[in-house]
């Protein structure tokens, strides 16, 4: 079986074991104590600073001068980082991943019966954890009827109506209905869609979130993959401390110290997931709100061994090659992928305005900005369930033939990327509810994603095409 759901890096790419241990050996000696004593509260000092050096040098370092076919067009619009973080110490904590991290902020920002908004379409697992801390996820109208009334002149790469948004916040606040506490977004090459948000847009969302007195978590994993941009993105972070520096009037007694964003990260995708280690950056202040979980108040900073390791690896300036590679090879395999889309599916790139469309004629796919997904839409017409479209492909393994090629393939079904009820129309509005049940979008049950990133060329291709000859079965078989 093809596995094109698996959003795993590519094991070739990473370094080796022996290579990470050999390079800090003199630096755990050095530092054994630390390396296997509790940790302070916030993480290794030396690691945070080699983090803080990390965004800096990459900040300035162009990724990509042309972009490729089925990439955003980024003409006339601002894509390079053309300034320099200015984040420090204060404004990072270690943490065991983004997936730690998150639950580490719904621990300390939110309490349960509270409302935490999602994007139309979001990362799947995140559910397991809402549901854990008793949040409930609404979610956010789409771009889709902001793309009709609106007529957009380029894509804005947010997959959200932030007019929608605002109307729905403020009707809310009229009414004393109950208000959100949290976010959750994937701003920097969006799972699943491959989108980034441009900066019109994030600052507009950071200035809303100020407003209305939530907390905006900005899934960053993908910031150093964004393989089709020229450079590495802005963290909201960065906006938000723009617009503070620029003392942006947001809402009168608007405490401008106190930062509604805190920015998830992580090494999983540039470095390795059994690193189990990444970091959140926000004001000082939501830090050491973060510092008084109970597990750092217990046990002390978290991975300092961990933080060795990767301190090491960071100083030693191989981190930044790494991801040069990485971006490289995922350029290449994101393009063999839309190659093989276009070949055997006759699929196209649009925006992600246009994927949210209730009707589309043709088999689509984002534009892919970097990351390690692509999402494909079918055409309405085709009438194709991709939850039986998965179905179908995975029993190929199970009904073939002895010596007949294995034709199955696996990937993920879009209506898994659907979570939570619709904001607008939801009962703590004091409005009856659109729907009891969790809202599926017509684009969710018409679409998947794929994963480039883990498999080699080759099996691209195969399982594109083993995918689409699926496809096709089922589409004029039911006809």
């Amino acid at each position: 079986m093809i596995n094109l759901g698996r959003g795993w890096p590519d094991p070739s790419l990473l370094p080796s074991l022996q290579s990470l241990l050999n390079l800090s050996q003199s630096e755990v000696q050095h530092q054994q104590e630390q390396a296997l004593q509790y940790g302070v509260d916030p993480g290794n000092l030396d690691m945070l600073q080699a983090v803080i050096q990390l965004r800096q040098q990459c900040a300035s370092t162009e990724i990509s001068a042309d972009c490729e076919e089925g990439g955003p067009d980024t003409q006339g619009q601002e894509t390079a980082n053309t300034s320099t973080p200015k984040i420090t110490t204060e404004n990072i904590i270690i943490t065991n991943g983004s997936s730690q991290g998150l639950d580490m902020v719904c621990l300390r920002f939110s309490r349960p019966g509270d409302i935490i908004l999602v994007e139309p379409l979001s990362y799947c697992y995140i559910a397991a954890t809402l549901e854990q801390h008793g949040l409930i996820p609404l979610k956010v109208p789409s771009t889709s009827e902001q793309c009709r009334t609106s007529c957009l002149e380029e894509s804005r790469g947010n997959l959200m109506d932030l007019d929608a948004l605002e109307d729905a916040l403020e009707t809310r606040r009229q009414v004393n209905g109950l208000m959100p506490k949290l976010l959750y977004l994937c701003p920097i090459c969006h799972n699943p869609t491959a989108t980034t948000m441009e900066e019109e847009e994030a600052k507009r969302l950071i200035a809303i979130a100020r407003k209305y007195k939530f907390k905006l978590i900005s899934d960053e994993v993908y910031m150093f993959l964004a393989f089709n941009c020229e450079a590495v993105p802005k963290s909201l972070v960065d906006y938000e401390m723009e617009l503070v520096e620029a003392e942006t009037p947001i809402d009168e007694g608007d405490d401008a110290s106190s930062f509604v964003v805190l920015a998830l990260n992580s090494f999983s995708k540039i470095l390795g997931p059994g690193m189990r280690l990444g970091w959140i950056e926000s004001c000082s202040n939501n830090i050491k709100v973060l510092q008084e979980s109970g597990a750092i108040v217990s046990g002390g900073g978290l991975n300092p061994l961990g933080c060795s390791l990767v301190g090491a690896y960071l100083r030693s300036g191989q981190q930044e090659t790494l991801i040069e590679t990485l971006n490289t090879s995922y350029r290449t395999r994101c393009k063999v992928m839309m190659d093989a889309l276009e070949l055997d599916l006759g699929a196209l790139p649009v925006t992600v305005e246009e994927i949210f469309q209730p009707i589309v004629q043709h088999p689509c796919y984002v534009r892919v900005t970097g990351g390690f997904f692509l999402w494909l839409r079918f055409p309405n017409h085709w009438n194709l369930d991709t939850e039986k479209l998965l179905s179908v492909c995975l029993e190929k393994q199970n009904t073939k033939e002895e010596n007949e090629d294995d034709e199955s393939v696996s990937f993920f079904a879009g209506h898994q990327f659907s979570l939570g009820i619709p904001l607008v129309g939801d009962k703590s509005n004091g409005e009856e509810a659109a729907t009891t049940e969790l809202f599926v979008p017509e684009v969710a049950n018409h679409s998947i994603r794929i994963c480039f990133a883990y498999l080699p060329e080759e099996d691209i291709t195969k399982g594109i095409s083993y995918l689409a000859k699926t496809a096709y079965d089922m589409v004029y078989s039911s006809k």
